[in-house]
Formats: structure tokens, sequence, C-alpha cells
């Protein structure tokens, strides 16, 4: 009995790197999905909070709430105040 010999490397096929595999996926993002996350996203109250946060979002879109964040950022919306309360250096 032959134990086979493990392939050469010129027989493997090239692997394509990660900018290559990201740039051959087809956006799965309906139009209509971008326009209502944009909607949702610069929706602000009174105050300059925004209306949703990213959780609800994700909920009401019926989607994760990273899909939610990764798309923002690609498509430049921008940024939202961080809901967690920090407490000034120095004092409890």
């Amino acid at each position: 009995m032959s134990v086979p010999l493990p392939l050469a490397t010129q027989d493997l096929p090239a692997v394509p790197s990660n900018r290559q595999r990201a740039s051959a996926r087809p956006d799965r993002w309906p139009p209509w999905l971008v326009e209502q996350l944009t909607e949702l996203w610069c929706a602000e109250r009174d105050d300059g909070k925004p209306r949703h946060t990213t959780a609800q979002i994700a909920a009401g879109l019926g989607i994760t709430k990273k899909r939610v964040l990764d798309k923002a950022h690609r498509l430049g919306l921008p940024g939202r105040r961080s809901p967690i309360i920090r407490l000034q250096r120095g004092r409890l």
C-alpha cells in the first residue's frame, strides 16, 4: 500500500486575499434597505440624541447589530454618541 504524497504548491489553486474576496462578494443590501437604514440612523430627537438605538434599528430591519454598524460605517453615516455615561476623572 502506498501513501499518497502531498500536492506540490504549484498544483494548489491560488488563495484570494481578503481584499479580493470582499470585492468579489456582491452587496447584499437592496437599495430600499439602505434607504431605510439611512433614515433610521439619521433620525434625531429634539435634544440631538439618536431617536433609535443600533439594536432597535437592527431589530426593525431584521438584521444583526453588527451588520447595521458595518454598513453605516461603509456608507459614511455620521457617528453616534455613546449611550454610556462616563464619570469625570477623580469623581465617583
